[in-house]
């Protein structure tokens, strides 16, 4: 969702020639209400300091977020959960709640692939016997694939068992 785009429509609705004045109108209503948009609220620029939490291990995607739309600083709350403070407007921060879910769900899939390539790459998988092979689906293939592209950017590193004296 984009509060820009909403702000565009208007402009075009209230300012475009006959038929694009009237398909703008329509295109301006059906947005606003599928996003739960108050036209009043579109004029609502006064900044605010804002909560957002963020799930373990992406505070960094959350600050970039916050910081992409904002422009604007990003306070870490320390010690008060997973939180960090951005000021911004109300519908900066529908937007940074919004995106920050998207990617959340985004990064969650890459990792997956990410872990994919190094099990792939340092060759941790289990031994199995013979014959013991299944059919993958073509979503499946797809992510192997993009793990083995994935795997030639990692370091090359080798474990050694660690031998007491």
């Amino acid at each position: 969702m984009s509060i820009d785009k909403a702000k565009k429509l208007r402009r075009l609705a209230e300012g475009g020639y006959k038929e694009e004045k009237t398909a703008a109108q329509k295109a301006f209503d059906r947005y606003i209400k599928k996003h739960g948009i108050r036209i009043e609220d579109l004029d609502d620029n006064e900044k605010k300091d804002q909560v957002f939490r963020y799930k373990n291990g992406q505070k960094r995607l959350l600050i970039q977020i916050i910081a992409h739309i904002t422009n604007g600083p990003v306070w870490d709350t320390r010690g008060r959960g997973n939180a960090i403070i951005g000021n911004c407007t109300k519908f900066e921060a529908i937007e940074v709640r919004a995106m920050y879910s998207y990617y959340s769900n985004l990064f969650k899939d890459e990792l997956e692939i990410l872990m994919t390539a190094f099990i792939d790459k340092h060759n941790l998988y289990r031994r199995s016997p013979k014959g013991d092979s299944q059919t993958l689906s073509l979503e499946e293939k797809q992510r192997i694939w993009r793990a083995i592209k994935m795997k030639d950017g990692l370091k090359d590193s080798d474990y050694f068992k660690q031998l007491e004296d």
